[in-house]
């Protein structure tokens, strides 16, 4: 009988801990992927306001030019 026991307990118990190591790991990636989902609305926060500024900046360069350009009669 204690045979039978033993036999059954190692398997289960390694079903268990090798289970749980799954567990852990999955909510260590979860975590990795919260992390990076908000580093990426940081960038994109970033990013959205260097393409206003460039936008802005395209647009006073394209004032200067057409000012040159009626200046000099380029038109």
């Amino acid at each position: 009988m204690q045979l039978y026991l033993v036999l059954a307990i190692g398997p289960v118990s390694t079903l268990v801990i090798v289970m749980f190591g799954v567990f852990l790991n999955n909510q260590r990636l979860n975590d990795v992927r919260d992390l990076l989902r908000a580093e990426m609305k940081v960038l994109e926060s970033h990013m959205q306001l260097n393409h206003s500024e460039m936008l802005q900046r395209f647009g006073d360069l394209d004032n200067r030019m057409t000012r040159i350009e009626n200046h000099f009669k380029l038109n």
